[in-house]
Order: C-alpha cells, then structure tokens, then sequence
C-alpha cells in the first residue's frame, strides 16, 4: 500500500516496490516508464481493452505514447464538499464558486472553527490552484 503518488513513485524508481499492479497519477507516469519501472501490457489479455474509451485512451498517450504501459483504470475530477455545520456557519449561503470555500478568506475565516482538510499530496492540490 502507498499514501500518495510521491510515496510510489520513490518507491517505484528505487526498483524495490514489491507491488504487481499499482495505480499512478498520469503526470508521474512518464518518468517511470522512461526509468524502466514497468513492463508493457500485454492487451490480448484484457478481453474488454477494445471498449475503452478512446478519448480516454488519448490524453493516455501523452504520458504513455503508444498506450503501450498503462491502462486507464479510472478518470475523475477533484471536488470541494462541505458538511452540514459548515454551511451553516456560513449562514446557509455557499459561493457560486466552490473553491471560493478554500481561497477567500472570507470563508475560510468563518470555516476555520470546524476545519479544512486537503488531501496531504502536492501532485494532487497545486493544479487545483
């Protein structure tokens, strides 16, 4: 198991991660293929390979051109929520914009008695800023 990209990747660069399958960020994904840290995938042994998106596929090739190391395991997006107690310190009203929540500090100021919590992985807050 491994906390954060950063944790993987050291781990796989090092040659020693004892993992058989690991899921890495797409922006860590290039140094390791060019260090030697993965085996190309053999697609004859993924039956449903062929039904994978092709856009998806696609912004894969950036990191993997030829598609030949990785597979798209799953595409997300990253999200702000807010409990129940933190909307209601903000008197009921939320931002238009979500992340408002986190960088005004208008805010931030009146959400700080109950916490904000990040995800601890730089690979994963800096593009949100």
């Amino acid at each position: 198991m491994y906390e954060n990209n950063e944790t993987l990747e050291a781990k796989m660069l090092t040659g020693k991660s004892g993992y058989d399958l690991v899921v890495p960020g797409i922006a860590f994904l290039p140094r390791q293929i060019e260090a030697g840290a993965y085996q190309k995938v053999n697609k004859d042994l993924i039956p449903n390979y062929k039904n994978i998106d092709p856009e998806l596929l696609k912004m894969l090739e950036a990191a993997d051109p030829g598609n030949q190391y990785a597979v798209p395991y799953f595409s997300g997006v990253n999200t702000v929520a807010i409990t129940a107690k933190g909307k209601e310190l903000l008197g009921g009203k939320l931002p238009e914009n979500g992340w408002d929540l986190l960088f005004k500090p208008e805010y931030t100021r009146k959400l700080k008695s109950c916490g904000i919590a990040l995800w601890d992985t730089p690979s994963e807050m800096f593009p949100i800023c």
